[in-house]
């Protein structure tokens, strides 16, 4: 059995990997007091689209990507489209915003045959007063708390769809409104006879 010599097993060895690495959120939990900051934008069909008007009834994605040009980007934003309508069953709508122009998003919109927004934002002044770039994404619940943010990087390395609907169970649960009461009860919440 013929073996390598140490120098090629050193180059194999330190070659850096090209397997898409998991991704790592870099905001990590609904107390870290980082808020969805209000923006609009014009969406595929042109007209404005005001995030603010989802806030007390819906989560949110928000996918901020380089166009529909990137592949990767165009690929997430499949995977996003594929699975909005489970993120609708967790009370959420998923925003793309992105650099193109409505007509760009609009035909692409057409491809995907399934509903997600697709928002406009030539400059990125969306992703960067979120303190983000592209690509990344991040998840909110209905008040305006940011619970996760993703940045991809060079890599695109991006949750998958499953890690992003864990999230938004997540917050279904921990909403007193939305989600399970909290088990066992509290002493206050128990009649003493």
């Amino acid at each position: 059995m013929a073996t390598l010599p140490s120098s090629a097993y050193h180059a194999i060895v330190t070659q850096p990997s090209l397997v898409a690495q998991p991704a790592v959120p870099s905001v990590d939990g609904p107390g870290t007091g980082r808020r969805l900051r209000p923006f609009a934008l014009p969406g595929a069909d042109q007209r404005i689209v005001n995030i603010s008007r989802y806030q007390q009834w819906l989560n949110v994605v928000v996918f901020f990507h380089h166009g529909v040009t990137c592949r990767e980007c165009r690929e997430t934003l499949r995977l996003l489209a594929q699975n909005a309508p489970r993120c609708r069953d967790e009370d959420t709508i998923v925003i793309g915003v992105g650099p193109d122009e409505p007509a760009t998003s609009n035909r692409f919109l057409d491809e995907l045959e399934r509903p997600i927004l697709l928002l406009s934002d030539p400059r990125g002044a969306a992703a960067r007063q979120h303190g983000v770039g592209a690509p990344s994404l991040l998840v909110a619940d209905r008040f305006g708390d940011v619970w996760v943010t993703w940045e991809g990087g060079q890599r695109h390395e991006l949750p998958k769809p499953a890690e992003i609907l864990t999230w938004l169970e997540a917050i279904g649960i921990h909403c007193p409104d939305c989600g399970v009461q909290d088990w066992p009860p509290l002493l206050n919440d128990v009649l003493m006879e």
